[in-house]
């Protein structure tokens, strides 16, 4: 008879848990969960482990033991998939913390509380004392959060916004109509990369030295020219 191998697999897949957890299962209850005798599972089991040419990846040292009257397996690996590394964890706050650059505060509020929960994983694992470089990026910080989620949603939603704008070395600022392109974070701080109507001209605005953004009813298409990496 052939044994069709995603029935062989799946049969594996159910009654592994179960003996992982508990250590030492009785044959009856194999049968039970697997739905086959227990010879048809034993020799799934001797599938598993018995292999010509393991292929590279394949998990090692699985001990199988049976007596007549119990089934064990003994192996690290079928334990793993619960718990995730130190170096798994910290690539996961990475990711979070290149996507917490969103220039909607919503969207960053959601993402901080899940950074907050993968570092508590983090420092929580055993012999790890609590690392301060484990946290390997974060977003730029603003001093107005309000106008930085109104010129990201300008930007997303291609509408013209007129900001007051002070350049570094004036005593006050200048209201400017823009067509907001993009908000990013360069170097530390915020960036808007907009067309200046004044200007006729795309400029980057230093998002910390806009001091009010009010949105427009007036719409925009962003050239199709445009290229962001060249800023023109």
């Amino acid at each position: 008879m052939t044994i069709d191998a995603g029935e062989r697999l799946k049969r594996v897949l159910q009654v592994l848990p179960l003996i992982v957890d508990r250590n030492r299962v009785s044959i009856g209850e194999i049968e039970a969960k697997a739905g086959v005798d227990a010879r048809t599972f034993l020799d799934d089991l001797r599938v598993l482990t018995e292999r010509e040419d393991e292929p590279g990846g394949f998990v090692e040292a699985v001990s199988i033991l049976f007596d007549s009257d119990s089934v064990s397996v003994r192996s690290p690996h079928f334990g793993r998939p619960v718990r995730i590394t130190l170096p798994e964890l910290c690539a996961l706050e990475l990711g979070l913390a290149m996507l917490a650059v969103a220039p909607n505060s919503v969207q960053r509020e959601v993402i901080a509380r899940a950074r907050s929960r993968v570092r508590s994983a983090i420092v929580a694992l055993p012999d790890l004392a609590k690392r301060d470089d484990l946290w390997y990026a974060s977003g730029p910080r603003t001093p107005n959060e309000a106008i930085l989620t109104t010129l990201g949603l300008a930007a997303e939603r291609k509408t013209k916004t007129r900001i007051a704008y002070r350049r570094g070395d004036a005593p006050g600022s200048v209201d400017r109509v823009v067509h907001p392109y993009a908000v990013l974070p360069v170097r530390g701080s915020w960036f808007l990369v907009a067309h200046c109507e004044q200007r006729n001209g795309v400029r980057f605005f230093r998002v910390d030295r806009v001091e009010d953004a009010d949105p427009l009813a007036d719409a925009f298409q962003v050239p199709a020219e445009f290229d962001l990496e060249a800023g023109t």
